[in-house]
């Protein structure tokens, strides 16, 4: 998260306005101190509430949503909680499923240890992806 250093910074006079498209940086989003992240794309500016409207976590749980739903412009793979139906692997929770294990569990080692001995059900909408997990190698 924010440095000690920048935090107080920050607190003393002045905030932060990060100005990116790269969603990573809403982990750093903290109204208390006055960072904010503003998305040229998007043309918005991001604080605590729209991040969560935006991704359905707080920042604080950015990292740990990213680290179990994955993400395609890091080329990071979504965790895929285990087996599935048949010993077959999982095609991904998703965002959907990221979210429910963080507000069950509260961070992605407690969620990932969890599913590894209860692993949760494929529910993908995608029925290629339900398709290659059953087709696949466990």
């Amino acid at each position: 998260a924010v440095s000690p250093r920048l935090r107080y910074w920050l607190t003393s006079e002045f905030a932060l306005r990060i100005w990116s498209c790269d969603m990573d940086l809403f982990q750093l989003v903290d109204d208390m101190i006055g960072v904010e992240v503003l998305s040229p794309h998007a043309g918005q500016l991001y604080r605590v509430d729209d991040v969560i409207k935006k991704i359905g976590v707080p920042p604080s749980k950015v990292a740990h949503f990213k680290a179990l739903a994955g993400d395609k412009s890091d080329t990071f793979h979504p965790f895929r909680g285990g087996m599935g139906e048949h010993g077959r692997r999982n095609p991904g929770i998703g965002p959907e499923g990221a979210m429910k294990l963080l507000a069950t569990y509260g961070d992605a080692r407690t969620a990932v240890s969890a599913c590894l001995k209860d692993p949760p059900p494929i529910t993908t909408t995608d029925p290629r992806a339900t398709q290659r997990a059953r087709h696949s190698h466990p």
